[in-house]
């Protein structure tokens, strides 16, 4: 479980112990704090607990550059990013493993996800994510979240640390993470979802207006031609799915609201 956090004390401790809190036993909880200049040193100074790693950067990093550093420490089979202001409920990572567990017939998938709820600043829930199908192919799920029907949150995403070999792209400003499970997706061609609540996004006032529109509609339209590449590559490319996929993003570019 990798946690990296910039000036986040109050949120941090809250997350921190959602990690160390989980009921599977095989964890390691890394913590890289990005130059922090609130309590966040002097917090994470207070803790004794052998699960978990303290990065302490001495200068300022990129968001991406940050969550790469704590995949670099990662030693783990499987790797989870929780962002310093959300929550794991205590099974999460026990349910989500067993989301790869092997079943006849089915191919290893891509990613595991989960359901959960959507909390305010005050960590009152304000909304539950919507439901997934059970089992879906790369191209049903991510065409449905373009779509805006499927609740993804990567707080709730597990994945594969060998999987994570090319990294987080610093190409991105927002999208950082749906390019990278959308990767992985495609590559392996399905999802498992946990139709359990197991995690606890955190939603501020403004988080998503504050970032310009237009770097949003550049972002969608960045990660339709990645997972269109990533079509091209596969074993059996599915032409309608491009067509398909490209009128839903301008339907989705035409009206697209933040907030």
């Amino acid at each position: 479980i990798a946690i990296p956090t910039l000036n986040r004390a109050c949120y941090l401790r809250v997350a921190v112990e959602s990690a160390l809190s989980q009921t599977y036993g095989n964890i390691e909880v890394i913590v890289s704090n990005n130059a922090s200049s609130d309590a966040t040193s002097t917090y994470l100074d207070s803790l004794i607990d052998p699960r978990l790693i303290v990065l302490n950067q001495t200068v300022l990093l990129s968001m991406t550059d940050n969550w790469n550093v704590c995949l670099a420490a990662a030693t783990g089979e499987y790797f989870l990013l929780l962002s310093d202001d959300d929550l794991l409920e205590p099974d999460a990572i026990n349910e989500l493993i067993g989301g790869y567990a092997k079943l006849d017939g089915y191919p290893v998938p891509g990613l595991v996800y989960c359901g959960g709820c959507v909390i305010d600043s005050a960590g009152d829930v304000t909304r539950l994510l919507k439901p997934s199908p059970p089992r879906e192919a790369a191209r049903d799920l991510i065409t449905a979240f373009f779509e805006g029907e499927r609740d993804l949150r990567f707080c709730g995403v597990l994945l594969r640390t060998a999987d994570l070999l090319d990294k987080f792209p610093a190409t991105y400003k927002v999208a950082c993470d749906a390019a990278v499970w959308m990767t992985i997706a495609m590559r392996h061609g399905t999802a498992v979802y946990i139709p359990k609540s197991l995690i606890r996004y955190r939603l501020h006032p403004n988080l998503s207006s504050a970032t310009h529109l237009d770097v949003w509609r550049s972002e969608y339209r960045q990660l339709l031609e990645l997972v269109l590449r990533e079509d091209e590559r596969a074993v059996c490319p599915d032409p309608r799915f491009a067509m398909h996929l490209r009128s839903v993003i301008r339907r989705v570019d035409r009206n697209m609201i933040i907030g």
